[in-house]
């Protein structure tokens, strides 16, 4: 089995910076990654590694992931081609050329990309991922490489609400 985590970098910056590249996380995206990796780690999920853009929003993001998760620091890559992407499939090839001694892999980026992702991944998933959001995946298969479209099943999506962290009623 095979799990893909999808995380959308938490609240950005709108202002007062020298170009999207360069965004970082607010205090209230920082607050709301933590919560929401410290969600995760208690209701029993597993990260094992973490290919993040490297771009400062996304990078925090994924960082404070990989603390909460106490993951060592060869855990977490950065490749901009997460940031540079427009077309999800260049993101595909992250996911079939990950190590196979790892079954659960979370990548930290960016919309649109991470949504039409997910969609490629479960073939239904058709909701705009927020801001902070992650979405869990999983695969019936040992291998990375066996990952296929539309073959995956969606265990859950969790955004922000209200202040809490919920699962949507709707997906699609």
């Amino acid at each position: 089995m095979k799990t893909v985590f999808l995380l959308r970098h938490g609240e950005a910056q709108e202002e007062d910076y020298d170009s999207d590249y360069a965004r970082r996380l607010t205090e209230r995206g920082k607050l709301r990654s933590s919560i929401m990796a410290d969600h995760l780690l208690n209701s029993s999920n597993k990260v094992e590694f973490i290919i993040s853009s490297g771009a400062p929003r996304a990078r925090c993001t994924a960082e404070i992931i990989q603390n909460v998760f106490k993951l060592p620091q060869d855990s977490l890559i950065l490749n901009d081609i997460i940031y540079n992407a427009h077309d999800p499939w260049l993101l595909m090839d992250l996911i079939w050329n990950c190590s196979n001694s790892i079954s659960s892999l979370m990548i930290v980026g960016h919309n649109p990309v991470l949504t039409e992702l997910a969609y490629i991944l479960t073939g239904n998933f058709r909701t705009s991922m927020e801001m902070g959001s992650v979405v869990k995946i999983g695969f019936n298969v040992d291998k990375w490489e066996e990952v296929e479209s539309s073959k995956g099943t969606r265990r859950f999506y969790k955004i922000f609400s209200k202040g809490e962290i919920v699962e949507p009623d709707t997906f699609n």
